[in-house]
């Protein structure tokens, strides 16, 4: 028996995203990001939606697209900074935050670990047409 690999759609979006841009998304379909995707987590929500720390100046213009990744980057004894290798982390823990943050920053992409939507608000309620990515499946298709 000879098995046919399955084809997935592609789209290549630019951020900051346009909600019509994520409209028609289909689950499955691989998305290409140009632009700058920014990561925050629960220091980042913790500081700015708990504490009323401002957001970077200029972050809402620059990018609606949060990577919830490891820490990423150290401080070098130069002030410089060394990005090392990052992944996708869980965002379970980030939940009680997402609504909050979307409101505030305007952010339409959250890329994250794991494919539990139980821990996000989908309603509208909240934000518009956000859209969950996740790093590449490792199962069969």
């Amino acid at each position: 028996m000879v098995s046919e690999k399955k084809q997935f759609e592609t789209v290549r979006l630019r951020v900051p995203v346009k909600p019509e841009d994520l409209v028609g998304l289909k689950i499955g379909t691989v998305v290409y990001l140009d632009g700058v995707i920014y990561t925050a987590r629960e220091g980042v929500y913790k500081r700015v939606i708990e504490n009323g720390e401002p957001l970077p100046e200029g972050l809402t213009d620059l990018s609606n697209a949060n990577f919830h990744c490891s820490p990423a980057a150290s401080v070098e004894a130069d002030g410089s900074y060394n990005v090392g290798g990052v992944t996708a982390t869980a965002s379970f823990r980030f939940s009680h935050w997402m609504a909050a943050w979307f409101k505030l920053t305007n952010a339409k992409l959250i890329w994250k670990k794991g494919n539990n939507n139980s821990h996000f608000c989908y309603c509208g309620c909240c934000f518009s047409y956000p859209l969950i990515l996740y790093p590449g499946n490792r199962r069969k298709l």
